[in-house]
Order: C-alpha cells, then sequence, then structure tokens
C-alpha cells in the first residue's frame, strides 16, 4: 500500500512539473455522429483561458462546422467562455447529476429523498411542457424549505432542460443528460495509469497520459441510441434556424 502511495505521489510530481512547462496533453471527449464515443486531441495552457484553448483546437484543425451540445457542470469559467465563443448559436446543456446533488446540499437531510425524487421525476417526463412544470412546483417547494436550494434551481433552469426543449429521444438524453461519459473515462484512466511504472520529467509525460487515454478510448462502447443521432442534428439545425428568425424579427422591428 505504502508503496503504490509512493509510485502515485510520483506520478503527481512528475505530472506537475510537465505542467509547469508552456503546453500539457489534454484531450477533448466527443460522441460521434456514428455513435462512437472517442477524444480530439488539442493542447491546454493551465495559465490561459478556455477561450484560448478553443482557439487552439481550432487552428490545430478541430472544425465545429454544425452546432454541437455543450453538456458542462456548473463551473462559470466554461460556461462564460462559451457564451463569449459561440453567442447565440450556443446549445447549453447542464449536469443533471451535479445540479441534482447541489441541490440536496443546501435542503436539510430529511427532505433531501423528496428534493431528489421530485427532480428526478420531472426529467423523466418526455414533453418539455411537462418538465418545465414540474420544475416550476418542485422550485415552490423548496422556495418553503430553503431559499438558496430554490435559487440553485432556478439559475439553470432552462439549461437543465435544453435537452427536452430540442426533443431529443429518451435514449440519447440518458447519455446527454451529465457529464458522467467524461467521469467514467477518467475512471479508465485512473486504472491503466496504475500500470505505469517509471514517469520521466516533461514531455515523457506527456507521452503517457497521451497513451492513456487512447488506450481508454479503445474501450468505449457505442452509445445507446446512437442511431437517432443524425435526427438530433436536424433538430439542432432547425431550432437553430428558428433562433435565428426570432432574432432577425425582433432586430427589424
Amino acid at each position: 500500500m505504502k508503496e503504490t502511495t509512493r509510485k502515485r505521489k510520483k506520478a503527481i510530481v512528475g505530472f506537475k512539473e510537465a505542467c509547469g512547462r508552456e503546453w500539457i496533453l489534454e484531450q477533448l471527449y466527443r460522441i460521434y455522429e456514428s455513435g462512437k464515443q472517442g477524444f480530439d486531441s488539442m493542447m491546454m495552457n493551465l495559465g490561459k483561458m478556455m477561450a484560448e484553448t478553443i482557439m487552439y483546437m481550432e487552428r490545430r484543425g478541430l472544425q465545429i462546422p454544425r452546432r454541437v451540445i455543450w453538456v458542462t457542470d456548473g463551473g462559470s469559467g466554461i460556461i462564460k467562455t462559451l457564451k463569449e465563443r459561440f453567442g447565440k448559436k450556443l446549445i447549453h446543456q447542464r449536469c443533471t447529476i451535479h445540479k441534482d446533488r447541489n441541490i440536496q446540499k443546501h435542503v436539510a437531510k430529511k427532505y433531501r429523498k423528496e428534493a431528489h425524487m421530485r427532480f428526478r421525476t420531472a426529467l423523466e417526463q418526455n414533453r418539455y411542457e411537462d418538465a418545465r412544470q414540474m420544475l416550476l412546483d418542485m422550485e415552490k417547494w423548496l422556495r418553503g424549505i430553503n431559499e438558496s436550494a430554490a435559487d440553485s434551481l432556478l439559475e439553470a433552469f432552462e439549461e437543465i432542460l435544453t435537452l427536452h426543449r430540442l426533443k431529443i429521444p429518451v435514449l440519447l438524453r440518458k447519455t446527454l443528460h451529465s457529464t458522467n461519459p467524461i467521469e467514467s473515462m477518467f475512471s479508465m484512466v485512473r486504472d491503466a495509469e496504475g500500470n505505469i511504472k517509471r514517469y520521466r520529467r516533461g514531455k515523457m509525460t506527456q507521452r503517457w497520459l497521451a497513451a492513456v487515454l487512447l488506450f481508454a478510448e479503445k474501450r468505449f462502447r457505442r452509445v445507446k441510441g446512437f442511431a437517432s443521432i443524425g435526427d438530433v442534428i436536424k433538430l439542432m439545425e432547425a431550432y437553430g434556424e428558428r433562433e435565428q428568425g426570432q432574432t432577425d424579427l425582433q432586430q427589424a422591428a
């Protein structure tokens, strides 16, 4: 156990030393139109904003020709960057698991089970209108228990329902409603990283990280409901056209 701990500490130190250089290797997790899961390689400066990272990836050849559903937690830096970069074209889904946990943190323990059930039941609805109404009812209930919990729900109200608003099929919603696919990848990386016996400084650590990620990628499964992805892309494009049309009307008025 002590030997394993020492190795992990050494690995962390080596990783930090590599990060002290200008760039470290990071990966952007994606679900492709075919339903396969994978990475787009990118180089990320730890001292820079995510905006620079996206710009760097695009300079490296990453193309985002179609609208993309961005699934994130509540990190303000990420959300701000996405809004600045994509503006009204941004389609943003907040991770429902993170939001559920955040709401429960604000309420007393005796209310947590009911809060969880109300939240999950609302999101299990197929129609946007039904899910929205149930969340509004939940907000009123929370308001009588804890103001902070109610505010937390309202803070990301529409972003929680993005998939419902786009009429994403149920099977795909189960994958896209949270950041769990990314966290599952982290688990695979931790398992594979344990097999590395010798870390070196600098670029060697970067190569190890890249190798581990590519190894983990081979274990990814095709997402459930992948056959509907083509239809979802059409829905996203139609949604974007409607939004643009409304913007043009407002500007004309």
